[in-house]
Order: C-alpha cells, then sequence, then structure tokens
C-alpha cells in the first residue's frame, strides 16, 4: 500500500509484528521508494525499500534482548535465518494479488519487478496507477497519456494480459479481485493537511468525512470523489517530524 513508517526502530515495533507510535509517517504519492519522510533520516534508513531489513534487524535486537534469558542463542539466530523466506513469499502473495494473479509462481517476481521499475522511472502515484491498472483498457490508456508512458510499459502490460489468460481469465474478469486490494483511497498528507487545518478553526467535517472515506478505501463514493484523484505536486515535497 506504499505505507512508510519514517522511524521504524525497535521501540516503535510491537511483539506482535505491529508497527505502532506514528509521527512522521505517510503513504507516498509519486513512488519515490529511496526517498526519507522523516525530515531526521538524513541516512535514509527508514525509507520504503528499507523498511524489510528494518523489520529483520529489530528482530535481531528482540533475539538479543531474549538471550539473556533463553540459553540457547543458536536456535534464535535459526528462526531469523528464515526472515527473508517468510518475507519473499508474502512479498509474492500480496503483489501478485494486485495484479490478480490467483495462484503466483516465482517466475511471477520478474513481472512484478519490471512493473515496479516503470513505477520509480515514470514516478507514478503508487495508490492511483494501481487502481488505474485494475479498469483494465481504459485505466491503461489513461497512464499513458497522463505520465506520457512509453514502449517497456505497452510491452509489459501485453506480457502482463497474457498471463492473466494463463490462469484462463482476462483482464476484465479480474477487474473487481483487483480492486479488492488496491485502494481508491488512503491518507494522504494534503488530505490529512486540509483536516487539520480546519478542526484547528473549529470545523470537524473534514474529519469526519475522512473517517468514513478510510472505514470503505476500497470503493468509490460520489462525494469523495476528490479524493481519490492525484494529489498536489507540492506534497511531494513534505518532510515530516517525529512530533507531526
Amino acid at each position: 500500500l506504499g505505507f512508510v513508517h519514517g522511524v521504524m526502530n525497535s521501540d516503535n515495533m510491537s511483539i506482535l509484528g505491529l508497527t505502532i507510535d506514528y509521527g512522521p509517517y505517510q503513504f507516498m504519492d509519486a513512488f519515490r521508494p529511496d526517498h526519507p519522510y522523516n525530515h531526521s533520516d538524513s541516512g535514509g534508513r527508514y525509507t520504503y525499500t528499507q523498511q524489510p531489513y528494518v523489520a529483520w534487524w529489530n528482530l535481531y535486537r528482540l533475539a538479543e534482548a531474549l538471550s539473556v534469558i533463553y540459553p540457547y542463542k543458536e536456535q534464535l539466530e535459526s528462526m531469523l535465518a528464515h526472515y527473508s523466506r517468510y518475507y519473499d513469499a508474502a512479498y509474492l502473495k500480496n503483489m501478485a494479488g494486485k495484479l490478480g494473479l490467483l495462484n503466483p509462481v516465482v517466475d511471477d517476481l520478474t513481472l512484478i519487478k519490471d512493473i515496479v521499475k516503470i513505477f520509480k522511472d515514470y514516478q507514478l502515484d503508487w495508490t492511483y496507477a494501481w487502481r488505474q491498472l485494475s479498469y483494465g483498457a481504459s485505466g491503461r490508456n489513461l497512464l499513458i497519456k497522463q505520465y506520457n508512458l512509453g514502449d517497456d510499459f505497452v510491452t509489459w502490460y501485453s506480457r502482463w494480459e497474457q498471463r492473466v489468460a494463463e490462469q484462463g481469465l482476462n483482464i476484465e474478469k479480474i477487474q473487481g479481485r483487483m480492486q479488492q486490494v488496491n485502494p481508491a483511497f488512503i491518507l494522504r498528507y494534503h488530505l490529512l493537511h486540509n483536516a487539520i487545518d480546519l478542526a484547528t478553526a473549529g470545523d470537524y467535517t473534514e474529519v469526519a468525512n475522512l473517517f468514513m472515506a478510510a472505514a470503505d478505501p476500497y470503493s468509490e463514493l460520489a462525494q469523495f470523489k476528490e479524493y481519490y484523484k492525484l494529489p498536489p505536486t507540492w506534497a511531494n515535497q513534505v518532510l515530516l517530524s517525529c512530533s507531526s
């Protein structure tokens, strides 16, 4: 979903594996996986790209703490050695789901890797572009026009259509499935910023609207049509702090 915690250190990750203590978090707009969203993260430790490694590092710190009372340190290290295998399997399943693939195989990672590269090269909006892909040909054509996408995208799209056809389906038949995992709505920075400004002035209407939209992020409701559009360009330049 393009979520970046911003400061995912060990005390911001619970024993359940959930991240907590949100401050400089953000859902990415344009796909910039190496971009820091925390103004104090000059080294890029907590970027989108680094989050899987930071999670592993946090687990290693937990194992070190447990080793004080658990005498079999080798077993702890052995368990951590399986982290990448579990992560890779979950990544393949989730990303294949975004593409509407029912039974993903390892070879699908190439298809996934190539579309992620296109997202990065053209700075596609992570949420908006995935949602457009779920609309089939109309979404494809809109993305080509809006982002001036080249032959690399057209070629990839044909490969994707072929992979979907191997499942005995076509793009139109998997649109509903894709729209259940590719949200139309996320809590974008500019929406939150506007709601906070209004609330500060005593108007909580926009806060209530965001709650309603967030309760059903996979549907496109007429009253929230402005929420589903691309964000303003200035929103891509924002860096938050831990007190945000």
